[in-house]
């Protein structure tokens, strides 16, 4: 549950103040077994009914109260995670609903064209409620491995699920084909993503909330060859994530910053994790900046082996050319302006041998001194000033990774 925005107000109502109201709620949440209501919690009964709130596209037609959980009716379920609002206050809050919903396409290419076939790891503690979108009682699973549902007629359905599932697992087979969208990600508590998406070529995002990865460690693959998607997953909880390998290869789609990604102390592998893939949007390098610099920040592990795919990083071009004179730990070519054109810290890029090295000093117009003795007499070599390209450098010269990308 996240509570934002809270918009204090004069206005009273029964001689209380709807902002002391609105401060004291504790919870906005879909109800667990019902998802045509919204619980709203508060530490005890107040004087409001569902005149009081609005959600746009949803009508309330009653509420009750039972101790300090105010609880809405609305007309039909409510799917994705809305944002309520204090009619008198103009105060918002996200309504957070607990399940993970998805919707299939039952006639897409896998099983049956009247079957969905839910893939659960193949161990683990599995006690769920499903909903399969057909308007009948939910089944309730307490076992690991698939688990097949047969609907009355073939089309497209909203599965929506509760309860302990640790694990789904494509992995690139089955019905990979079939799931069209992950809508909501609920409170699931994940243990793995392991392969969880990959293959899953037509599935896109339609999430407003973030999964609970609080318990998860392993990312492998987990979007991989997900040839549509292009969700942001900027707020996805990756501190314990220890192998990010593989983790969008091939999701040719997908256009996001993965600047909001924690490398935790534990990280191991990176490998492959954005092969096939350009992160930034057409003509430009914001994204894959952004990532660079978030991730040198962060003083990450050393020795990671990093696959950018195709993403090119801005690298702030202030100087280029071939050297033609050669002394230790100097770049040196004459008639250039180095005085003009150069700052201390810029980025020694020499493309003949693919070696990098800082500039430590601007000896004159036509010499620097840099940190590593990376030129030889008649190598070519690009003198690189943003903030993308230090951060980049620093993963390589400090961090001693190794990155494979569009540049």
């Amino acid at each position: 549950m996240i509570i934002s925005n809270v918009i204090r107000s004069p206005l009273k109502r029964g001689g209380f103040s709807w902002s002391s109201y609105w401060a004291t709620l504790i919870s906005a949440v879909v109800n667990d077994t019902d998802a045509t209501k919204i619980d709203l919690t508060f530490p005890s009964a107040k004087s409001l009914d569902e005149s009081d709130f609005t959600i746009p596209g949803v009508t309330f037609t009653g509420s009750s109260w039972t101790g300090g959980v105010l609880t809405l009716q609305a007309t039909a379920e409510i799917y994705t995670s809305p944002t309520i609002t204090f009619v008198l206050t103009g105060g918002t809050a996200f309504v957070k609903n607990p399940r993970f919903i998805i919707t299939v396409d039952t006639t897409k290419i896998g099983s049956a064209a009247d079957t969905f076939i839910l893939p659960n790891y193949i161990s683990g503690t599995y006690d769920y409620y499903v909903d399969w979108g057909e308007g009948g009682a939910e089944e309730h699973i307490t076992t690991a491995g698939n688990h097949s549902h047969t609907y009355a007629a073939s089309g497209t359905y909203k599965i929506k699920i509760r309860g302990i599932m640790p694990r789904i697992y494509f992995s690139d087979t089955g019905d990979k084909n079939k799931i069209t969208s992950i809508d909501n990600w609920g409170n699931i508590e994940w243990s793995s993503m392991n392969r969880a998406f990959h293959g899953c070529g037509n599935m896109q995002g339609n999430y407003t909330d973030v999964p609970n990865f609080s318990s998860m460690n392993d990312m492998n693959r987990m979007l991989a060859s997900c040839s549509l998607f292009n969700k942001s997953v900027e707020g996805f909880n990756t501190g314990n994530v220890t192998d990010l390998s593989f983790m969008l290869i091939s999701s040719t789609a997908f256009k996001q910053s993965l600047a909001g990604f924690t490398l935790a102390p534990t990280l191991t592998s990176m490998s492959n994790m954005l092969t096939g893939c350009n992160i930034n949007a057409a003509g430009t390098t914001t994204n894959y900046d952004a990532t660079l610099i978030s991730w040198a920040a962060q003083n990450p592990p050393n020795s990671l082996s990093f696959n950018g795919g195709n993403s090119k990083y801005g690298e702030g071009l202030v100087d280029s050319g071939t050297t033609d004179g050669v002394a230790a730990n100097k770049l040196i070519q004459s008639g250039q302006n180095f005085l003009t054109t150069v700052t201390v810290g810029d980025v020694v890029y020499n493309t003949t041998d693919g070696t990098y090295a800082l500039v430590t000093a601007i000896d004159s117009d036509t010499q620097l001194s840099i940190s590593a003795d990376i030129m030889a007499s008649g190598e070519v070599y690009r003198i690189q000033h943003s903030d993308a390209a230090k951060a980049r450098a620093k993963l390589i010269l400090t961090d001693l990774w190794t990155i494979t990308d569009g540049c």
